[in-house]
């Protein structure tokens, strides 16, 4: 009664005699790897006779591509071109599966944000809301799509277009939650704008305001699906308050920028400082009880697409209050440095195998070692940047880590200016880190198209990446939640 060897279902009469979807017959084709042939082919096959083999292969992700592997690959180890080439020939591969062509999409333009080419970036992220929007089934997409092309030209200069963009986007959102997003978006933008920079305020006024009101409305800490809510609305209390912050020192900032004296600037910092560190504390207690107890997992939240954790909120969260505490007078540093080293451990609690949180760790270090250093505690501030330095060793090349470490090394330079070793000044060892930022910055900026300093300049004033806020807002508003 053993049916005969010859009468079984091989993988490739599988390919033969499974009828395929319209939509997955195409990518099935073009791929020439057998084993993803026939995971294809097990996605297509909704109703195939096999169902072991066809719940075997449920789990296939855009990441079992091999292109999309080895792509992720080369851009560890900086080689831009190879990554660039095989996203797009798995972009090619999948264009009739319209969910993971935009998953390959998001990480081409992912690739020329870390490269630092951002007109490409513009292209391909403009590109990817026309897909996002087009295409049936992959609606919910487009909130992140413009979120992240907002950023994108944000950082290209084209500020009228971003605000644009996220205006557009308000106009179609029903959702409250949704709209306090692109709101908070709108108030980002909003900072840099020449002539509406005014608004941002009474945006982040308004985001507060609903949020403390919609709390009660829904419960306010109640049972059920009001949990969850109430959860989304504290994180955007929170980012709501990071966001002031971030407008309070940048409007020091352009103060300084059009040569105004140092007693305005530091009097204008003082009283933003003065007017934001209170409410951002308030909005930081919202986030104090918000690792989940159960199994220890830190609690993640789906607002502005679910790519970040609570702990990782709440460390950002503090290090924006240390900034506040920094920018007061005397009396604050201990404030600030108290603020610094629970941002530290909170970043440490995130797995250190992930990029952002390691960079995040390594920022926050090297503000610590900057306050140590204005204390007057020279030997504790070297063994910090030291400590900043190993760990941006760590993490793949980009723009972001590059530029990052430029910071870090001259920090460290001017700290050696005014050391000395057994009665030697330690200036030319000063010297040797000035001159090692200066290569890595030549380097990394011609990596792009973007070569020239006043695109260089555009690109660090915006999106600041030596600010731990900033890069959180651009890891967070600038890429797709995938």
């Amino acid at each position: 009664g053993r049916r005969p060897t010859q009468n079984r279902t091989t993988p490739k009469d599988t390919t033969k005699r499974v009828k395929l979807t319209s939509r997955l017959e195409p990518a099935m084709r073009r791929c020439k790897n057998g084993a993803l042939r026939l995971r294809l082919l097990t996605l297509a096959n909704g109703a195939g006779r096999r169902r072991r083999r066809r719940l075997q292969f449920s789990t296939f992700t855009i990441a079992d591509i091999p292109e999309v592997k080895e792509a992720e690959m080369c851009a560890k180890r900086g080689d831009w071109g190879g990554a660039l080439q095989l996203l797009e020939r798995a972009t090619m591969v999948l264009s009739s599966v319209p969910e993971m062509k935009l998953q390959t999409m998001s990480r081409t333009a992912d690739i020329y944000q870390k490269q630092g080419n951002i007109s490409k970036e513009i292209s391909v992220r403009q590109s990817l809301m026309e897909v996002a929007a087009a295409e049936p089934g992959c609606q919910q997409y487009v909130p992140g799509a413009v979120r992240a092309a907002s950023i994108a030209l944000l950082r290209g200069g084209e500020v009228d277009k971003a605000i644009m963009y996220n205006i557009e986007a308000l106009q179609d959102l029903k959702d409250p939650l949704a709209r306090l997003e692109s709101e908070i978006v709108a108030a980002v933008i909003l900072t840099h704008h020449p002539r509406r920079n005014n608004e941002v305020l009474g945006i982040i006024d308004g985001v507060v305001e609903e949020c403390q009101m919609e709390r009660p409305a829904r419960g306010g800490g109640g049972r059920g699906d009001n949990d969850n809510d109430d959860q989304e609305l504290q994180v955007a209390h929170c980012v709501g308050e990071m966001v002031r912050v971030r407008y309070y020192h940048h409007h020091s900032r352009d103060i300084d920028d059009h040569g105004t004296n140092n007693q305005e600037v530091s009097s204008s910092t003082v009283t933003a400082a003065a007017a934001a560190g209170p409410a951002l504390a308030e909005a930081y207690s919202l986030l104090e009880g918000s690792k989940d107890i159960d199994g220890g997992v830190p609690a993640t939240t789906t607002l502005f697409g679910g790519g970040f954790s609570l702990e990782e909120l709440a460390g950002v969260c503090l290090a924006a209050r240390g900034s506040c505490y920094g920018a007061l007078e005397e009396g604050s540093i201990e404030l600030e440095e108290d603020c610094l080293n629970k941002a530290i451990t909170r970043f440490e609690t995130i797995d250190e195998s992930k990029e952002k949180g390691l960079f995040y760790l390594a920022n926050t270090l090297r503000s610590l070692a900057n306050l140590r250093m204005r204390k007057g505690d020279g030997v504790v501030a070297e063994g910090l940047f030291r400590s900043v330095l190993s760990k941006l060793n760590q993490l793949p090349k980009s723009i972001l880590v590059a530029d990052l470490r430029v910071a870090a090394l001259r920090d460290y330079a001017v700290l050696l200016e005014k050391m000395e070793w057994n009665g030697r000044s330690r200036k030319p060892e000063a010297d040797k880190l000035s001159l090692e930022a200066n290569m890595i910055e030549k380097e990394i900026f011609k990596e792009g198209e973007e070569t020239n300093m006043e695109q260089v300049g555009l690109l660090r004033n915006i999106i600041s990446f030596g600010s731990i806020t900033d890069q959180w807002l651009l890891n967070v508003f600038g890429r797709m939640p995938f």
